[in-house]
């Protein structure tokens, strides 16, 4: 992700037991600090699954889906 350009040096991801991930802060943050920054290319919205991969395809065509509009 970070080659990407995201960013999130403050969170770190860890696992609290073998069911049970979370996002931790690394240090206090401070009020309108950046936390996490994912840019658009690398994000994935409802619409893109539904409309541009096979495999969102396969889910409405099947009705795997909540309802799709």
């Amino acid at each position: 992700m970070r080659e990407e350009g995201a960013e999130f040096p403050n969170i770190e991801l860890r696992q609290v037991n073998p069911y049970l991930r979370g996002v931790f802060a690394k240090k206090d943050i401070k009020e309108g600090e950046t936390v996490l920054f994912v840019p658009e290319k690398m994000c994935l919205t409802l619409d893109m699954i539904y409309n541009g991969t096979d495999f969102g395809k396969l889910m409405v065509d099947k009705n795997l889906s909540q309802s799709h509009q």
